[in-house]
């Protein structure tokens, strides 16, 4: 493999890596209780980015979203805004515990792959008795847990998992 194709892979992993998961929900015209619940619910104790229509978007804590308004406390000064529901287009809350696992694993697969061509690559060790499946494994599993424990587990905590919960229908 040539220089510039291995820094390309390289650069390829680390924004695989660094690009934080998101789980959209969207709302529905059959579940919009259950909806605004389940972002009532999940924002309990936690700071949110709160988008609105125009793109405008602030952090806020305490979101509390019903059919005809939204409030919430602003993180700086501790005063409840609110603002109708209508003129809301998204709100996100970010996990850094489930982005660090869902980095571990990602980051596992991705370097365990690696490990697994570069030790079927490497080709039998016959004098220890070792296939290219035996070495492959062997390789894939040291790259995979190194991999996952030093780059993916940090970089999947600092990006975070991300819930986003859209409220206009399309």
């Amino acid at each position: 493999m040539s220089r510039s194709r291995f820094s390309l892979c390289i650069i390829a992993i680390l924004l695989i890596l660094f690009s934080a998961c998101t789980h959209t929900k969207k709302l529905t015209d059959s579940t919009p209780g259950e909806f605004y619940e389940t972002i009532n619910e999940k924002g309990k104790g936690k700071k949110g980015i709160i988008t609105r229509i125009s793109g405008e978007w602030f952090y806020a804590k305490e979101i509390n979203v019903t059919k005809d308004s939204t409030t919430w406390v602003e993180p700086a000064d501790g005063i409840r805004k609110i603002m109708p529901t209508d003129s809301v287009a998204n709100i996100k809350y970010r996990y850094h515990g489930r982005g660090a696992g869902e980095g571990l694993g990602v980051g596992f697969l991705i370097f365990g792959g690696l490990g697994a061509l570069l030790g079927v690559a490497n080709g039998p060790i016959e004098e220890y008795g070792y296939s290219r499946g035996d070495l492959g494994f062997a390789v894939g599993a040291v790259f995979g847990t190194v991999g996952g424990v030093v780059l993916g587990l940090p970089i999947g905590a600092a990006a975070g998992s991300q819930d986003k919960y859209e409220l206009r229908k399309h």
